[in-house]
This record gives structure tokens, sequence and C-alpha cells, in this order.
């Protein structure tokens, strides 16, 4: 622990290994303060568990610390739960949901009940109900997650029920269709699955943890630690916007934050977390979370082995710098940045729109993310994104690695449709994003866009190896009424969907780029056309489009209003298919859709190899293409 008199300290130096069971909090009072990391600093919020027993049949076990837990950290990597199925998912052959009550109708939550045709759910059918109470059931479905404790089993029927305080979805919405193409569903902490090495489980009933080692693991020499319950925020910084009271200038350097818990939903009353789907994992909260911090700094800090985003910056967030820093083994995203609510709006009429300023003392805006890794992410909350912008505006993240997240790698902006949004003058820069979605989340991409975003700019950015599930893997994502953005000089290759996809959207412009080997629907997809007051719904201007064989241009291209011109288009097939929305090239052309763009080889030094440096005589370069670094791009 550490002692309240080191908090009012002026410098507050960590040394090797600090447990805590509470958050670090700074209120205003504490403005300027500075925490500095020596000697590998680590601040956790985790118990380690011991001694380790072997007490055969391969099995290990420990104390249990006295609390629920759901994550388990064994030699600094996350231990998978006891898990059904071991590998992969399941598919629902149908659910439903309906309001619960008590007697005098008074709503208490929704029952959920999904039923499964695979035998493999049977083995939930041989757990007692004191075991089955602790059995979490974590659900996808498509570019959203569930996690819900189990309220019954009908073995009979292979029909699962669950009880919570919130609904699936919205009413009236058709997302939660349970369509066994959407919807994956797994099992955790089932002691009749636990069977694979290196799994873990906690046995409530007799008060134990158990774990099947590994080879060379040895009991004696084995570190394992556990998040304590709730502790979901190791430092919090705790302002008050609202009456114009932040906490300032505060650092952290050099400190590594590890072993933070789950938020604690209402009701869980010490047992399994349940999370309530949205998107984003936007009410997930974080293991340092901040509200009304004005002019704090980050910097080479790690945040590691956490259930929640690495960062959160909430309400009243202004000009703070997360810079050199790595997050990795994240439960959710890596930096959510934005109001709870977008109350600190003024709304103003421009060009027929909703033109929203950030303007109050709430306003979430001009913080900077720099130079940081983020990975590993999503692995408790697969809904996490590498960073997200939501209600937040002039801020900027430059020169990130983003990998090996399960969801979007950049999401910018919080408002569907041509409405109001904070969203605003935002950079997205020379950031390397890669093996993102990993095929398990569905409608996702590289860098993802929506609503009305005037001013934000996103450029030299490296995109490649996205993967969906169901649909929509797309390297840049413009989304419903995505509107006022610049698009350029960026590269894309290898997305399951578009490499560029424009739900609907107006006035974006989308130039000098690099697009190629996408996998379906076509390079350039797009999907609704609205007539929306403005001239031009998109200006497509000197890009490169590589394909080979897939379509190029999707379905309702030609209807798209706005520039097409100075493009390169080229097949390795050749220019003879329907591969402009279902047109050869030559009646592409015919069309007029098109002014001075060729279908032509550009003159790539090894695109098969991912080596798109372009050769003296590229025609593109005649076009005025300028050519691109992909070194340029990534953590410096």
């Amino acid at each position: 622990m550490i002692p309240a008199v080191q908090i009012a300290l002026a410098a507050v130096v960590f040394k090797g290994m600090t447990f805590i069971d509470k958050p670090i909090v700074l209120t205003p009072d504490d403005s300027g303060k500075e925490f500095v990391g020596e000697d590998g600093a680590v601040v956790s919020g985790g118990v380690k568990l011991g001694p380790w027993v072997d007490r055969g049949d391969g099995v290990w076990e420990a104390p249990s610390p006295g609390f629920f837990f759901d994550q388990l950290w064994v030699a600094g990597r996350r231990a998978p739960c006891a898990r059904l199925p071991a590998e992969g998912y399941l598919t629902v052959a149908g659910g439903e949901q309906r309001e619960y009550g008590d007697v005098d109708g008074r709503r208490l939550g929704y029952m959920e009940e999904l039923t499964f045709t695979n035998d493999v759910i049977d083995v939930l059918g041989e757990l007692d109900e004191d075991e089955l109470k602790y059995v979490q059931m974590g659900v996808i479905v498509k570019w959203s997650y569930a996690r819900r404790r189990l309220f019954g089993y009908d073995r009979a029927k292979r029909r699962v029920s669950t009880l919570f305080h919130e609904p699936w979805v919205a009413e009236g919405t058709n997302h939660l269709e349970w369509n066994p193409k959407l919807v994956l569903v797994a099992f955790e902490n089932v002691r009749t699955a636990f069977k694979v090495p290196g799994q873990w489980l906690l046995d409530v009933k007799r008060g134990k943890v158990l774990y099947r080692p590994l080879p060379g693991e040895r009991p004696d020499a084995l570190v394992a630690y556990a998040p304590r319950y709730g502790l979901s925020s190791l430092v919090e910084l705790r302002g008050d916007p609202a009456n114009g009271r932040y906490v300032e200038n505060v650092v952290f350097r050099n400190i590594s934050f590890e072993h933070a818990s789950f938020d604690v939903s209402p009701g869980e009353e010490g047992g399994p977390h349940q999370i309530a789907q949205f998107q984003a994992a936007s009410t997930d909260g974080g293991t340092i979370k901040a509200l009304g911090a004005r002019n704090c700094t980050f910097e080479k800090c790690r945040v590691a082995h956490t259930a929640n985003h690495a960062f959160r910056l909430d309400d009243g967030c202004i000009s703070n710098r997360i810079v050199d820093c790595t997050m990795e083994d994240i439960g959710a995203g890596g930096v959510w940045m934005g109001e709870r609510e977008p109350r600190s709006t003024v709304e103003r009429p421009i060009v027929g729109r909703r033109f929203v300023f950030p303007t109050a003392r709430t306003s979430t805006a001009f913080n900077l993310v720099s130079n940081c890794t983020i990975r590993t992410g999503g692995r408790y909350n697969p809904e996490g994104c590498g960073i997200a912008i939501a209600d937040c505006s002039d801020s900027r993240v430059v020169h990130c690695d983003i990998t090996d997240m399960l969801y979007t790698g950049i999401s910018v902006g919080w408002t569907q449709g041509y409405q109001g949004s904070v969203a605003q003058r935002n950079e997205i820069a020379f950031n390397r994003i890669w093996n993102i979605g990993l095929g398990l989340m569905s409608d996702m991409a590289g860098i993802y866009l929506l609503g009305t975003s005037f001013g934000t700019t996103v450029h030299d950015n490296v995109i490649h190896d996205v993967r969906t599930y169901a649909y929509g893997g797309s390297g840049l994502y413009c989304d419903e009424g995505t509107e006022g953005v610049v698009l350029e000089r960026n590269m894309v290759w290898n997305t399951t969907d578009a490499n560029f996809y424009e739900h609907f959207g107006a006035g974006n412009i989308v130039r000098n780029n690099i697009f190629a080997w996408n996998r379906e629907f076509g390079a350039i997809r797009f999907y609704r056309i609205h007539k929306h007051g403005v001239p031009t719904s998109l200006h497509f201007v000197n890009n490169i489009v590589l394909s080979d064989g897939c379509r190029m241009a999707s379905p309702r291209a030609c209807e798209i209003y706005g520039v097409w011109a100075n493009n390169v288009w080229y097949d390795l097939k050749g220019e003879g298919e329907a591969v402009f929305d279902g047109l050869s090239w030559k009646e592409w052309r015919r069309r007029r859709h098109e002014t001075g763009s060729v279908f032509a080889d550009p003159g790539f030094v090894d695109a098969k190899n991912y080596d798109f440096r372009l050769s003296p005589d590229s025609p593109a370069l005649a076009l005025g293409f300028i050519p691109l670094d992909a070194n340029a791009a990534g953590r410096k």
C-alpha cells in the first residue's frame, strides 16, 4: 500500500512492485505532482496466489483469495479459464428475450434464453446449481459483446437462461437476430471443461483455485496474480469540470500498471462480472481514469493485464498527453477519449447540418496519443478499439503501432448520420495498424469514422491484414453520415471487405492513397446513396487501386455523386472482367465516370510482397501521385 502521506508530497518515487487495494486518487489539490518509477516499478491491483500444491491428476491448487475473480495471470501471461468449447465458439439455434418481474409486476430485469444444438453444451448439465451460477457466458453479436452469469440450464432442451438488469439491445432495434452466422458463444469457469494444460478454474465451493500446469512449470516456482474484485481503476484523476475545478499538470513517468479487474455492475453482489452489449466497449472503465484532467502527462508508462481500457479520458479532459507508452494484454481498448454525454455543446446550423461546438467546461479536446504501442487488446471485452475518439474534438493520434486487436484499430466519431457531432478536427496520422479483427468481430475496420467530422484528417497511415468474422472488415471505413473528412496518403492492403468503404457520406476527400488486395465486395465499396443537399458525396482523386480478380468498385459506385479523377486502376486478371460496378474498364470509362484516370500497371517494385514503392516510369507519377513511404508510419 502507498501511505497516504506520500500522496501529499510533491513527488512520489515507486520502486519495485507496489500492491494497492484501492485506486490512487488525485484531486485538484494534487495538481502539479509528479510520480516516477525506478527499478522496474510496478503498481499492481492484484493478489499473488499460493502456495501451490500438486493434488494429482495433472492439477495444482492454491487457496482462493476470498473473492470472485475471472482473470488470472501466470508467469506474465493471461491464462485461459476453463472454457467451453476449449477452442473457438459455439453457434446458437435460436434465442429470445423478455422482461422479468416479480408478483407485483415490477420489472427486475430481462430474461434471455439461448438454444443450442451441439451436444458439447451437455457438460453444463453436469454442474450443480452452486457451480452453475459462477459460470460466465460471453456472446458476440456482430460488433457487440455481452457477458452474463448463468441463471439456469435446461438439459433436455439444451437451453441456457440468463438474467440481467439491461436488455441485450435497445427496444425497436433489429440488432439481435440470433442468426447462427452472426452469433458466437463461449462459457468460462466450467468445471466439466477443465481439461487443457495452461487453464485454471475457480472452485468457489471448495475455496480453491485450480491450475493445470504447462510442461516445465513447478508448483514451488509458479507466480500467479488475480485482480482484486472491483478494483478496475488503479489511478483516478478526479476533477470537477462542471464546477471548473481540474486536476492539472500531473505527471506519471516510467511506471507499469498491472492487474486490474472489471467494473462492478448493479446487483452483482460479489459474483461474476457482467457486460451489457453496446459498441466499442464504450461503457467500460479504465485502468487509468480521468475526469476533469488538464495538461497531465503519462510518459514511458505501461498498462498491462487488465479487464478495462488502459486509459479512459472522460468529461473535461483537455490537453493531456499519453506518449511513449505501451498497452498490452488489455481487457478492452487502449485509449478512450470523450465525454460520457455530449452535454458541452452549442448547436448552430451550417449547410443544412447541425454543427456542434465543444464550448463548455466538460468538453474533452486537444489530447495527444503519440508514439505508443497498443497490442493484444479486447481480451476480456472484444469490443475494445485500439484508440477510440468519441465525443472529443481537436485531438491527435500519431505514430502509434496498433496490432492484435479483436475489433477496430482507431475509431473516430460517436454520432450517426448528418447531425451535430463533437468529434471535429481530429488528426489520425502516421499510425501502423495491422492484424485487426482476427476473424472474430464483424463490421469493423483499421480506421473507422462516423458522423459529421469537419476538419478531421486521416493521413499517412499504414493498414493491413484486417480480417472479419461475418462481414465488414475494411481498411478505411466511413460509416453512416461521415462528412467533411480528408483521407489521404494512406496505404491499405489485405482486407476481408473493401480497402475503402463508405456506408453513406458527404463531402469526403479520398486522395493519394494505395488500396490493394481486398478479398470481397470490391476494393472501393458503397452501401447507401443519399441525396444529402451538398454537391458531392466524395472526391476520389489520385489513388492507386490494385486487385487480383476481386471487384474493384462495388455495386452502386456509378451512383456516387462526386469527382473521380487521375486514378490508376489495375487488375492482374485484365481489363476485360466486369469488375467496375458490373462493368468492364472500357464500359466504365465510356460512361465518363472518371476524368484522366487509367487502367494500367502502377509499377510497384514488388506488390505481391507488399513493397509498394513506385518505379520511375509509373503512370501514377505522371498523373500527380505523391509516392508513399511505409516506413514513415508507426512508432519511432
